[in-house]
């Protein structure tokens, strides 16, 4: 198993926050930023990378077991909050992608052009580009669980066979 889910990393609320208190070894902290990092959690990877050896098959248990260390993976998620921030700061940045106004979506497709003497020749073309705005929204909503199956809706319809609709 190569990558750690979300719900490993968030659950071990009682493990160190600082990641200075952690006791991990110069090679087990270079696995963790490899693995974070240029490895995009390739766990094999990043035991190769970070000086472990054997076969593939090898690495690949290193990664694992590595991964299952809870110095490991509170260090893990440490490094990850200190990346990429907390929940609320990413929930605020896609809000202001969400909510930006409409210039902020305008993408210049031709620029205008002019002539020595500054007299415009043709106007600037310009095309609206809502699509990080739609997708900031869909993961909005997905954070707020608002597009989760739902059941479908049963609809009866009856039909008058032989019945004037006009008198009904």
């Amino acid at each position: 198993m190569d990558e750690m889910s979300r719900s490993d990393l968030s659950t071990e609320s009682n493990l160190p926050a600082v990641v200075e208190n952690h006791r991990l070894t110069l090679r087990q902290q270079t696995f963790v930023e490899m693995y974070l990092g240029q490895c995009y959690g390739n766990a094999t990877e990043a035991a190769r990378l970070a000086g472990y050896s054997g076969s593939d098959n090898q690495l690949a248990t290193i990664g694992w077991q590595n991964l299952r260390k809870p110095e490991i993976r509170a260090y893990v998620r440490d490094r990850l909050r200190t990346i990429i921030g907390s929940t609320d700061n990413i929930l605020e940045q896609l809000w202001k992608i969400a909510s930006a106004p409409v210039s902020a979506h305008m993408v210049v497709t031709k620029p205008a052009t002019y002539d020595e003497d500054g007299t415009k020749l043709d106007s600037m073309h310009v095309r609206l580009d809502y699509s990080a705005k739609v997708r900031a929204l869909e993961l909005l909503m997905r954070y707020n669980r608002m597009l989760e199956d739902k059941a479908p809706v049963e609809v009866t319809v009856k039909a008058f066979v032989g019945v004037d609709l006009s008198r009904v």
